[in-house]
């Protein structure tokens, strides 16, 4: 019985630690910053499965998208200022060097 329940608490835990990662992958994958990009992606390859890398794993997507609405909530100011964020610092950079600030 012990054994079922540390099965099902690691269980419990990797899917919880999965949760969300549409909206940290769209964050980091775009240059431009859009309004709920998780959901957007959660919900364009649930419906476009042979667009994606791995089109079996889709149905993880039903999993991922109402994590990927809160993350994406949380984020919805940093969203609205319009700065691309996550693995963009160079954009920064040149943005900065272009324009003389």
């Amino acid at each position: 019985m012990k054994t079922f329940q540390h099965l099902f608490a690691a269980l419990f835990l990797a899917v919880l630690s999965g949760t969300g990662c549409a909206s940290i992958g769209a964050r980091q994958d775009q240059n431009v910053a859009q309004l709920y990009p998780g959901v957007r992606d959660d919900a364009y390859y649930l419906f476009h499965p042979s667009q994606a890398d791995h089109a079996a794993l889709q149905w993880l997507n039903l999993l991922d998208l109402p994590f990927s609405a809160v993350a994406d909530t949380f984020m919805i100011q940093v969203d609205l200022s319009g700065d691309p964020i996550g693995g963009c610092p160079s954009y920064n950079q040149e943005h900065l060097l272009a324009h003389g600030e």
